[in-house]
C-alpha cells in the first residue's frame, strides 16, 4: 500500500522506492544492459533544477559513507570518500582537490594558505597552510624536467637536473644557457654579464 517495491525481500525498506535484497554469500548485482551497436545502456537520475542527483555508497555503520553528488543549482559534481568531500569538478570543467572552492583548472589544496593564484598562472595551484611543493620523481640515471614551450618549440626553454652527474641546467631558446654543477660551480656558455636593468648587453662579460 506504501508503493514500495521489494525484490528478494518482503520487507522493502521505507523511504526507498525499490529495494534489491541480497543473500548470504552471494552478491546483489543490477545489470542495465544494450544489445545493440545503437543502443546505449543508461541509468537516469532526474531532480529539480534546484535540486541534486545523487549516488551514495553505504554500509550497515554509514549509509552514505561515499557520495557522488551532482548539484543542479551550480553545475557541479563532487565526490565525497569517508564523509567528506574529497575532489569537485566545476561548471567550468575545474578540479579541486581537498578543497569545495576552485581557484585554478587544477587545485590541489592540503590547506588554505589565503593565496589567489595570478591569472597568468593559475593552470595548476597547490597550496597548504604550512610546507608546499612539487615533487619530480625520476630514476637515478634520469633526468627531471620542466619545459616551457610554444607551438613553435615544445621546449623551448627548460629547466633539468640530470642525476646521473647531478648538475642543474637553464636553457632559452632551446639552448643551454646556464649549468650549476654538483659541486656548486657556476657555468654559462655564453659568459656572464654583469650590468644594470633587463637590457641584453655583450658588455662586461666574465668569462674564463
Amino acid at each position: 500500500s506504501s508503493g514500495e517495491v521489494g525484490i528478494r525481500t518482503s520487507t522493502p525498506t521505507a523511504g526507498y522506492s525499490l529495494h534489491v535484497g541480497g543473500a548470504s554469500g552471494v552478491h546483489t548485482k543490477v545489470l542495465i544492459e544494450a544489445t545493440t551497436a545503437t543502443g546505449q545502456a543508461e541509468l537516469y537520475l532526474a531532480a529539480d533544477p534546484a535540486g541534486s542527483s545523487i549516488v551514495n555508497f553505504g554500509d550497515e555503520d554509514d549509509y552514505n559513507i561515499g557520495i557522488i553528488n551532482y548539484t543542479h543549482a551550480s553545475n557541479f559534481m563532487s565526490f565525497t570518500t569517508n564523509t567528506s568531500e574529497a575532489m569537485r569538478i566545476t561548471s567550468a570543467g575545474s578540479v579541486g582537490i581537498g578543497t569545495s572552492i576552485v581557484l585554478a583548472k587544477l587545485h590541489v589544496d592540503s590547506g588554505n594558505s589565503g593565496v589567489t593564484p595570478n591569472v597568468n598562472a593559475d593552470n595548476l595551484f597547490i597550496e597548504n597552510n604550512g610546507a608546499a611543493g612539487i615533487t619530480i620523481g625520476s630514476g637515478a640515471n634520469e633526468k627531471g624536467n620542466i619545459y616551457f614551450g610554444d607551438a613553435a618549440d615544445a621546449k623551448d626553454g627548460y629547466i633539468q637536473y640530470a642525476h646521473d652527474s647531478r648538475y642543474l641546467r637553464f636553457a632559452t631558446a632551446a639552448t643551454e644557457r646556464v649549468r650549476i654543477h654538483s659541486n656548486g660551480v657556476l657555468s654559462a656558455s655564453a659568459g656572464i654579464a654583469l650590468g644594470v636593468g633587463t637590457a641584453n648587453t655583450a658588455s662586461n662579460v666574465l668569462d674564463d
